[in-house]
């Protein structure tokens, strides 16, 4: 992974090194071969590279000033806003006054983790901590607390009921495209219609391609025989599953656009069905080949 971070904008990031190996805490310690003791196995943790480690604030916007037009940036920064995370819990920076001078640019992150009491790093695990206090408040106060409906009318909705048969059972040549998403996330908000489109679409054209969702915020994702087959680190999050030649998943990297994701799913489909056509023909070849030296040399051609 390559990152912003900085060690100014002080609290966990302040003694961070510009090349990190960080574990992942879920992660299910590999057993094979004794490569438990290995410490920088990839799958138990990832590396992440921060070349901005020993930057500040004022050197990051110096840059991107004398880049002009070439280095975009999100507007929200000409509004105020000076760190932007997740659409619950950013806001404003908090006055220089009410900052805590822990490092030089304190103030940057002062708007982030709003109605938090854990104000640290961000990401996925905040984001489900604050839709749980949200639900606590609500419950407290005898309020509803409803989610938004993110309308998907192909989607398969998964749970910790159906989670697992869903995954590895499938009918014949069927595979899932599986979407791990947070009902309040602004981004999965944005993604909800093209991803009801996609399913529209393959359930026409493509029907052997389904649609599946998994709601992270209700529960954690499920491993797979102790397994942990799908990392979630954002949403939305997209993996394939496949099962051929054998069961795998495969995590979508691309733009989050109609076009690019069905191209992904459509063409990989398509060149492996005919990798797997020509792998049955090879198969046939060699075993005529044998056929026929047994029986005197006689061949059968396949064509």
């Amino acid at each position: 992974w390559i990152t912003g971070r900085r060690r100014s904008s002080g609290g966990e990031r302040s003694s961070m090194d510009v090349l990190e190996f960080e574990m992942l805490e879920s992660s299910v310690p590999v057993r094979d071969n004794g490569k438990i003791n290995q410490p920088f196995d990839l799958r138990r943790g990832r590396w992440k590279l921060n070349p901005l480690a020993y930057w500040t604030y004022e050197q990051v916007w110096d840059y991107i000033r004398k880049q002009h037009k070439k280095l975009p940036y999100n507007v929200l920064y000409e509004k105020g806003y000076t760190s932007l995370g997740d659409e619950m819990t950013t806001d404003l920076p908090r006055s220089s006054n009410n900052t805590t001078r822990d490092a030089v640019d304190a103030f940057e992150r002062s708007g982030r983790f709003m109605g938090m009491s854990n104000r640290t790093e961000c990401g996925l695990h905040s984001h489900i901590q604050k839709v749980k206090e949200q639900k606590q408040q609500a419950l407290e106060a005898g309020e509803e607390f409803n989610a938004p409906t993110l309308i998907c009318d192909e989607c398969v909705d998964l749970s910790v009921d159906n989670f697992e048969n869903k995954i590895t059972t499938v009918d014949e040549g069927r595979e899932l495209l599986v979407e791990f998403y947070s009902p309040y996330c602004g981004g999965c908000q944005e993604f909800a219609p093209t991803l009801n489109k996609l399913a529209n679409h393959l359930s026409l054209n493509v029907p052997k391609m389904q649609v599946a969702r998994f709601d992270i915020t209700e529960n954690e994702i499920p491993h797979i025989n102790d397994e942990e087959l799908f990392q979630v680190e954002v949403t939305p999050t997209l993996y394939r599953v496949r099962y051929t030649p054998s069961f795998h998943v495969e995590f979508y990297k691309g733009k989050h656009d109609f076009d690019s994701i069905l191209r992904w799913l459509t063409v990989t489909s398509t060149t492996d069905e005919e990798a797997a056509g020509k792998r049955k023909v090879d198969i046939l070849r060699r075993k005529e080949r044998g056929r026929g030296k047994r029986l005197g040399g006689s061949h059968i051609r396949i064509s």
